[in-house]
């Protein structure tokens, strides 16, 4: 009798567990063109409320990092959700600020007893398929990051965009190089 409890526990708990998108994710993104293509390093770290979650989708490409803020629905009968217009860095560009393509996340949760995955593919508007291609993308679960997706959501940043310090900029007093509007400025002071 204890022993069958304790299945019916351990049952309901993995369900549950499957259920949820709640949690870390890392993986990779790769383009699904022939021949050698740059790959994604991404992750997901999400926070599911219900049937809805919110999140942050972040991805290395290259020399650098781009994260963004996203929300979405869950269909628990198919454990299937998307992510809509997510800003991808166009998978052949010379670093991480060149062209961005406009592309949805697709993806379904699986569980085994070994681990946690979601399977899922970036996609484009049909009319960019030639340009940005669709991407193939697996995450799997940190385990050892659960309960600390509220705080690190909170304080992330979607991007951060350099500009330079006061002291970093330079005034050329040149008056060919500087526009006549600049001169006429710096000529007061």
């Amino acid at each position: 009798m204890r022993s069958a409890i304790t299945f019916i526990l351990l049952l309901v708990y993995s369900f549950s567990q499957s259920q949820s998108i709640t949690g870390s994710w890392y993986g990779k993104a790769d383009a699904l063109m022939l021949g050698s293509n740059n790959n994604y390093l991404t992750e997901l770290i999400i926070k599911q409320k219900g049937d809805e979650f919110e999140g942050l989708f972040g991805y290395y490409f290259k020399d650098g990092y781009k994260s963004f803020f996203v929300r979405g629905r869950i269909d628990k009968k198919t454990k299937s959700f998307v992510i809509r217009k997510i800003p991808v860095t166009y998978f052949r560009s010379v670093n991480i600020d060149g062209v961005d393509c406009m592309m949805d996340f697709l993806g379904t949760i699986t569980a085994s007893k070994v681990q946690t995955s979601i399977i899922g593919r970036l996609t484009v508007d049909p009319k960019y398929s030639y340009t940005c291609p669709e991407m193939r993308v697996v995450y799997t679960l940190d385990n050892n990051e659960y309960g600390s997706q509220d705080s690190i959501i909170k304080n992330s940043v979607a991007r951060k965009l350099w500009s330079p310090r006061q002291e970093e900029i330079i005034v050329n007093n040149d008056p060919v190089a500087t526009p006549p509007t600049a001169q006429k400025r710096y000529d007061r002071c």
